[in-house]
């Protein structure tokens, strides 16, 4: 590959590592600043299937809410009036949450709020439930700072590999439920929520009660926000093609379908 380019890289999901180190970035920001915004709700809900930025999306939503504005300089959201005040950012990966037993899974999503209450600093007098430990961590940041922010990445995931033991799947859903339903308990103390996953919360009984959220999955104003739109390739992409192009002796046109296709 052509020295000048940018790198292209597949397994860094931490949007200020993308920035620091000059990797291509497809700008998402002005869908984030309207979803940011409040004119379409503040707390979301988005399900795609893996691999297509999810990750990446909450990463760039905590940067946003941390206040590091440096790091959008030349992005779309940069050009806007967003007022960058910094809030507490609550993130938790739901993938890690792989256990085999009840008792397990609920001690690694203690463990989980927990390492969260350390790394703000907040000390928790519950550390037993979940879902009251979520509770006291929203509670004590709203507190202390102003309105939190909760990104939940791969709500589901704890579900996906006990679809052979109904009875297991039962307890952990029910133990999701109770965990999630804090989330609008604590409304009023959060300034934005996102959750993703792979399969609809409509489908699943762990959201039953959360009607709070807006899921934005298939509105047509963030079909763009995860993956790549064509322009967004060939924005974004256009030196790369180029090379692509050159090296396989085919037209730039015939390189944009042929990743078009493939994509």
């Amino acid at each position: 590959m052509n020295e000048a380019l940018k790198p292209i890289v597949t397994d860094t999901y931490d949007f200020p590592t993308l920035i620091k180190r000059g990797y291509v970035y497809v700008d998402k920001t002005a869908l984030l600043h309207r979803m940011i915004s409040g004119i379409d709700g503040t707390c979301f809900f988005m399900s795609r299937p893996r691999r297509f930025g999810k990750s990446l999306m909450l990463s760039t939503l905590a940067s946003i809410f941390n206040g590091e504005k440096k790091l959008f300089k030349g992005l779309d959201i940069s050009r806007t009036k967003y007022d960058w005040k910094k809030y507490p950012v609550i993130r938790l990966d739901m993938s890690v949450l792989k256990a085999n037993s009840l008792d397990e899974h609920r001690r690694i999503l203690c463990a989980a709020v927990a390492a969260e209450a350390a790394r703000h600093r907040v000390s928790l007098e519950e550390k037993r439930h979940p879902g009251w430990m979520l509770n006291q961590l929203i509670g004590k940041l709203a507190t202390r700072n102003r309105k939190v922010v909760v990104l939940v990445d791969e709500y589901d995931a704890p579900l996906g590999g006990l679809l052979s033991d109904p009875k297991m799947l039962d307890d952990v859903r029910g133990l999701l439920h109770d965990f999630y339903i804090t989330l609008k308990v604590c409304v009023a103390d959060i300034r934005f929520l996102m959750m993703t996953g792979v399969s609809k919360f409509s489908k699943l009984s762990v959201f039953s009660g959360l009607n709070n959220l807006t899921d934005v999955s298939m509105d047509a104003n963030y079909a763009g926000l995860l993956g790549y739109t064509p322009k967004e390739l060939q924005l974004f992409f256009a030196p790369h093609i180029a090379s692509f192009a050159k090296a396989n002796g085919i037209s730039k046109k015939k390189a944009v379908d042929e990743l078009l296709a493939w994509y």
